[in-house]
């Protein structure tokens, strides 16, 4: 009898979400698109707590910023209303850390 970790496990049942390069691109755009957005919201409640210097969050807020723009460029068609698609995802985590 062969043991296989959980994580190879789910690695070969989780379902594919893409059938090509293009819609791969997209999902990997909309999960950076994501990460931004809430690494820009995490260093804003760190310099809220004072647990981040004032030049640090400049910085880091100028390079988020910028690159959240140039994405923005590439995903607007995809994604026209980047509060929409911060709320759904916001569901969609709820919902799987309920299920999962």
């Amino acid at each position: 009898m062969r043991y296989t970790y959980a994580a190879d496990l789910q690695a070969t049942n989780a379902p594919k979400l893409w059938t090509s390069k293009n819609e791969r691109r997209q999902y990997d755009d909309f999960a950076s698109l994501y990460a931004m957005i809430t690494a820009i919201d995490k260093i804003e409640k760190a310099y809220m707590n004072s647990a981040i210097a004032s030049a640090a969050y400049d910085a880091s807020c100028s390079e988020l910023i910028a690159k959240f723009k140039t994405l923005r460029t590439v995903t607007e068609d995809s994604v026209p209303d980047v509060q929409h698609f911060m709320w759904v995802s916001f569901i969609f985590e709820r919902i799987s850390l309920v299920f999962c």
